[in-house]
């Protein structure tokens, strides 16, 4: 996974961390992404809104994920937790809207950062 672009207000190494964590939370039950090296992630300002590529399609564009990131580390965890399941294939009836659970959140909060704010 690649941030090709990020013109949001946070930190672009501080988001890999947060999206390679992710990442491997969600490898737990799902196994790795095939392609987790290939996808590319651009990110601006906005509200917590998102866009991703389901495998096939992988490649074809400028970005494979999309991401609109606002206030919130939660929000911001669970949009690309979001997006990354439809990245592994799944439509939305396949899986929670949010797909990591508290543990998973407490645990990012714990490990990453307590706060967006801290992203920064």
């Amino acid at each position: 996974m690649r941030i090709i672009k990020n013109s949001s207000v946070y930190n672009t190494r501080k988001l890999n961390s947060l999206f390679c964590m992710i990442h491997n939370q969600l490898a737990k039950p799902e196994g790795r992404h095939p392609q987790w090296k290939r996808i590319r992630v651009k990110i601006h300002n906005g509200r917590n809104s998102g866009r991703a590529c389901y495998p096939a399609d992988i490649g074809w564009r400028e970005w494979d994920m999309f991401l609109s990131l606002g206030s919130g580390i939660e929000n911001i965890s669970q949009l690309f937790a979001h997006e990354l399941m439809h990245n592994y294939g799944y439509h939305h009836r396949q899986f929670r809207r949010d797909p990591l659970d508290q543990d998973q959140i407490e645990r990012i909060k714990r490990e990453i950062c307590m706060t967006a704010e801290e992203l920064k």
